[in-house]
């Protein structure tokens, strides 16, 4: 559960940091959430091969995987949430070209008109 509110919130900054310095929010914000569950399933499928072979190789138990599901589960969000700290770190870089965001204590009244 804390995974899916972990991943939830990171897309919310994803998405406002990429808008506020000019890069496309929907495509980084799709990177950093299917990343994050890619990431885990690769790693939850990774070690469910190798404890499969474990079991029919080396003649490990076949509650092997219940017993190690968690350990898994625990080592598969570490590379995930920096795989989704390091598209935060991407796109909290204000793009070239792009108007740099305006500072938070700026005020609509307190902007000049252009015209």
């Amino acid at each position: 559960m804390l995974g899916i509110i972990f991943i939830i919130v990171a897309a919310i900054f994803v998405y406002r940091t990429a808008r506020n310095n000019g890069h496309n929010p929907v495509i980084w914000t799709i990177a950093a959430v299917a990343g994050y569950f890619l990431i885990q399933f690769a790693v939850a499928v990774v070690a469910g091969l190798y404890i499969g072979i474990g079991i029919e190789a080396w003649g490990w138990p076949a509650d092997t995987y219940e017993k190690f599901g968690m350990v898994i589960g625990l080592i598969a969000i570490v590379p995930s949430v920096a795989f989704v700290l390091f598209i935060l770190r991407s796109v909290n870089r204000v793009k070239e070209g792009s108007p740099p965001p305006d500072s938070p204590s700026m005020s609509i009244f307190d902007r000049q008109d252009p015209s």
